[in-house]
């Protein structure tokens, strides 16, 4: 048998409390996630050193977010730049003038690349050149990647944080906490009643016997109730007691002793401690 406490009861605030906290907790400066950016870097890394470069037209976007939401997918940053470790390009003036180039772009550090290494046959025509970037343009783009995907991060984190300063956000979320708040209360509630209604229904069948006996006395030694309730725990003897109106004090008794013993509320400043004898 255990009378229930309201100690774990939830809080409820006030909407205006849950407003003031939104903009306090919700609307704050976001970090830049590295792991996040490592993890996109690294899908545009595997596209980039692909011998192919995106043909296709730029998508169209409702939103600034949406489009750099689409940017900050998979490798598509790579893609709508067209960014490639590999240089493309049609030579409209014929083989001869493929040739001329292929020569200036070895000078420049470029490398030739045979159709073994990028296996894309159907992306070849005779005046269509593919070459291997010198490495200190690969690494320039890379690191531009890296540059270009932490601000857009940034950017998109500080569109979010705009967004959230919306007063009728603000207000939906208090309003929205407020009322989990309160549901979490009310069941709290219930089921506090419910186990207050148990456990004194458990206490009316185990003690109500012995109600009208201890109602009886002013006062009470512990060790007299439970010689009176047998095997019942302290606990619960205890919470008989209470529930009777019965308090817990330490008084100086007829051998000018301090003595515990349990006295009616009622009658705890009017009886004559002095005049009790201890009972063992």
């Amino acid at each position: 048998m255990s009378i229930a406490t309201t100690n774990t009861l939830p809080n409820v605030q006030t909407v205006e409390e849950l407003i003031k906290d939104y903009y306090r907790t919700q609307v704050i400066k976001s970090e830049i996630d590295l792991e996040h950016v490592d993890k996109v870097v690294n899908f545009n890394r595997a596209s980039y050193n692909l011998p192919y470069i995106s043909t296709s037209a730029p998508k169209a976007f409702t939103s600034r977010k949406d489009e750099i939401k689409y940017l900050l997918s998979g490798s598509n940053l790579v893609k709508e730049n067209k960014l490639c470790a590999y240089h493309h390009e049609y030579i409209r003036e014929g083989l001869q003038q493929l040739l001329v180039k292929h020569d200036e772009l070895l000078k420049e550090g470029y490398k030739t690349v045979s159709s073994q290494e990028h296996n894309l046959f159907h992306q070849l025509s005779v005046n269509k050149l593919i070459m291997k970037k010198p490495n200190n343009m690969i690494e320039t783009d890379i690191k531009f990647i890296k540059e270009k995907i932490v601000l857009l991060l940034e950017e998109l984190n500080d569109i979010e944080r705009k967004e959230k300063m919306d007063v009728v956000k603000a207000t939906n979320w208090a309003q929205n906490k407020h009322s989990e708040q309160k549901a979490a209360y009310d069941k709290a509630i219930a089921e506090l009643a419910a186990s207050e209604a148990n456990s004194l229904n458990d206490m009316y069948v185990n003690f109500s016997q012995y109600f009208d006996s201890i109602e009886s006395r002013d006062y009470w030694f512990f060790d007299e109730l439970k010689d009176m309730c047998g095997n019942a725990s302290n606990k619960d003897i205890e919470e008989v007691l209470t529930h009777l109106n019965f308090t817990h004090l330490r008084k100086y008794l007829a051998d000018d002793k301090q003595h515990k013993l349990w006295v009616k509320e009622s009658e705890a400043e009017n009886l004559d401690y002095k005049s009790i004898q201890y009972k063992k």
